[in-house]
């Protein structure tokens, strides 16, 4: 007995989402929120954050290792700068962790 006619269904569904916003509009995020949370996961930026990760970090590994054999300024500075980059593109990494769904809810590590 198909009829292809998806009309009640649509009208339940449809009553269940009025139902779930008004009763869960404390936890529930936004639609626009929801758009951002499916393009975040689309643009999936931890695969081309790879690479960065592994170019920083081996050549924060290189210039660590010179350091123990000769203490200059500049490999200090290169240090300094390979953390605060390290720092950088990891941050997409904590801010996912913390706040998912946009960044809605605090972190439970704090």
């Amino acid at each position: 007995m198909e009829t292809g006619d998806y009309s009640d269904a649509d009208k339940i569904l449809t009553v269940l989402q009025q139902n779930q916003r008004a009763v869960g509009k404390a936890v529930i995020p936004s639609e626009k929120q929801i758009e951002a949370e499916i393009l975040y996961n689309k643009y999936d930026v931890f695969k081309s954050l790879f690479s960065w990760y592994l170019y920083v970090g081996t050549i924060m590994f290189v210039v660590l290792i010179a350091r123990i054999f000769k203490e200059r300024k500049a490999l200090r500075i290169t240090t300094q700068v390979c953390t605060g980059l390290l720092f950088f593109l990891f941050a997409p990494t904590y801010r996912r962790a913390c706040f998912p769904l946009v960044y809605l809810r605090p972190c439970p590590m704090e």
